[in-house]
């Protein structure tokens, strides 16, 4: 089981209203541009595939209308906004 320092959660909001989270734990947590890569190459993809222990989950881009990804990782894709706080 990874330790709790290592585990981040992937929270999804669908444009239906209803949310989904995921725990996953990055595979070389020594090398943050492995999430990096993954967040770079899932958004061209159409669909968003998560491996769980017994079964894959498939879920259409389309029916995604935010992803949060908790903690940050330690490198953010550019072009992102930096030092922003949400405040409503």
């Amino acid at each position: 089981m990874p330790q709790a320092a290592e585990v981040r959660q992937l929270h999804l909001y669908f444009t239906d209203g209803s949310e989904e989270i995921y725990e996953f734990a990055p595979s070389h947590p020594e090398r943050p541009r492995d999430i990096l890569t993954q967040i770079h190459e899932s958004r061209a993809e159409p669909l968003i595939l998560l491996e769980l222990d017994d079964r894959l989950v498939v879920i259409h881009r389309s029916a995604v209308r935010k992803i949060e990804l908790a903690p940050k990782p330690d490198i953010v894709p550019e072009p992102a906004f930096r030092n922003v706080r949400r405040v409503a």
